[in-house]
């Protein structure tokens, strides 16, 4: 049976409109890892339970998808996650042109603190039966809930590409396949609701193990294929 879920706001209340559509089943709620983790360690879960309120009296059901990537705190970097700052090319958010951070996949620091949040976010919904799921996100995320670390457009200075600066900042496959890893162990925890992964065509930068660019287009299909791989093994 195909049911059909509209893509709500980030960090937004979803229009009145959306929940009174008689042929959606739910809505993907959406919100910022910042807005949802404002402070280390303290979780603010407000605009997604007014969102679960609302599908549960429209009758329908909901999935959630928390943003990492340049919707991550500022806090992070405030204690030692490293980042990247790369300019921002999209028709939405910042202003074009401007540098915005992310931190890098593979960052320790990040990579805990973005764990205890998706545990954190698993334990509030937890037995809530119009949460029907997640998009699993995490690491691998730039601008949005899509596998994608943004190498093919923008610029760090008009000198440097996106890709130039992955280089520099010692990308490697093997990092990201790992911090993948501990994105998936985090989100492993939820046995009962629907787990979703949204993957892009173009999302990975072309550089190889030992630091080569590899000229592909596209991206790293390989990669990307290892970590849909990864996922189906961990999930």
């Amino acid at each position: 049976m195909t049911r059909i879920f509209a893509l709500g706001p980030v960090d937004q209340p979803v229009a009145p409109v959306v929940w009174a559509n008689p042929h959606l089943a739910g809505v993907t709620l959406g919100a910022s890892w910042a807005a949802v983790n404002p402070t280390q360690g303290h979780y603010d879960w407000s605009v997604l339970d007014a969102g679960v309120a609302a599908a549960k009296a429209a009758g329908k059901r909901v999935m959630v998808c928390i943003s990492p990537g340049v919707r991550a705190p500022a806090w992070l970097y405030s204690i030692g996650a490293a980042g990247l700052d790369l300019s921002w090319w999209l028709g939405w958010g910042p202003k074009i042109g401007s540098l915005v951070r992310r931190p890098l996949p593979w960052d320790t620091v990040a990579l805990q603190q973005w764990g205890a949040c998706v545990a954190a976010l698993l334990a509030h919904y937890a037995g809530n039966a119009t949460v029907e799921g997640y998009k699993v996100t995490g690491a691998v995320n730039c601008q949005t809930s899509e596998l994608d670390l943004h190498w093919d457009r923008g610029a760090t200075t008009p000198e440097i590409d996106p890709l130039t600066a992955w280089h520099v900042v010692g990308y490697r496959p093997s990092l990201v396949s790992a911090a993948w890893g501990s994105v998936l162990r985090a989100w492993s925890a939820e046995k009962t609701k629907t787990l979703t992964i949204m993957v892009g065509g173009w999302g990975l930068p072309p550089i190889d193990d030992a630091g080569h660019r590899t000229g592909n287009p596209h991206g790293d299909g390989d990669l990307r294929r290892a970590l849909m791989a990864q996922a189906r093994s961990a999930l």
